[in-house]
């Protein structure tokens, strides 16, 4: 698997400690119908956020570096570098099974869910080969993925702090499958158009054997912006605090 570099800059102000929100929707620890049900409302009304939760903001969801390092082993041979991204559609995300979260917090936890669409923006940079053909590129881009089906799953370990019991996620894993997937880079080959058209439209019509290259590393790193973010909402209040 190709190696991630991740650097997520997300900023937010720390908030003096209070009591839980009561119209944010809560749960029985290890209600799975319940837990759905919950998860969807969140998706679907605070995707711009909720500081009383310290839950931030995921659609669109900003990422300041996002790497993916070159695969000498790999048919698609690039290293990319993406700036200023944004990522929008996790809004539309339906959560369809969500198991765990129990109130010793043991065993594995996993949601699984669908989205109809999620595209991200962005600038680029990329250098290498892709199914053997040299490419090259400094500009912006966009990468469109439709039916997607996702299936996440951690682990959660006791934080003891203030006397009381929080959670925090670890051994983060996402498993990503896209129906189909749609690239398209500007500035190819230092802005020459045609080699830049031919080149877009060679990925495009490969697309699937390059989304299943690239894919792990994608999906390592929206797995640990996630991590990052769930564990930015367990650490405002007490674990009991969020089931009812």
């Amino acid at each position: 698997m190709k190696r991630l570099t991740i650097i997520c800059s997300i900023l937010f102000v720390t908030l003096v400690r209070a009591d839980y929100p009561s119209d944010f929707p809560k749960c029985k620890n290890g209600d799975g119908s319940c837990l759905v049900k919950a998860a969807n409302e969140v998706t679907q009304k605070y995707y711009g956020g909720n500081r009383d939760v310290n839950l931030l903001p995921f659609d669109p969801l900003r990422i300041k570096v996002f790497e993916l390092e070159k695969s000498p082993t790999s048919p698609v041979n690039v290293g990319f570098k993406f700036t200023d991204v944004e990522l929008q559609g996790l809004k539309n995300m339906h959560v369809t099974k969500f198991d765990g979260l129990n109130a010793d917090m043991k065993g594995r936890n996993i949601f699984e869910a669908t989205v109809p669409e999620v595209v991200l923006k962005g600038h680029y940079e990329m250098e290498g080969r892709v199914l053997l053909l040299p490419i090259v590129g400094n500009g912006q881009c966009e990468i469109k993925m439709k039916n997607i089906e996702l299936k996440y799953a951690f682990d959660l370990k006791h934080l003891e702090k203030d006397g009381k019991t929080y959670a925090v996620l670890e051994h983060v894993k996402m498993d990503l499958i896209p129906g189909e997937t749609y690239f398209h880079f500007e500035n190819l080959f230092n802005g020459d158009k045609a080699l830049g058209d031919n080149m877009n439209e060679f990925i495009n019509t490969n697309s699937k054997d390059i989304t299943k290259e690239i894919l792990p590393s994608f999906s390592k790193s929206l797995s640990l912006l996630i991590k990052q973010m769930i564990n930015a909402f367990y650490d405002k209040h007490p674990f009991a605090d969020h089931f009812l």
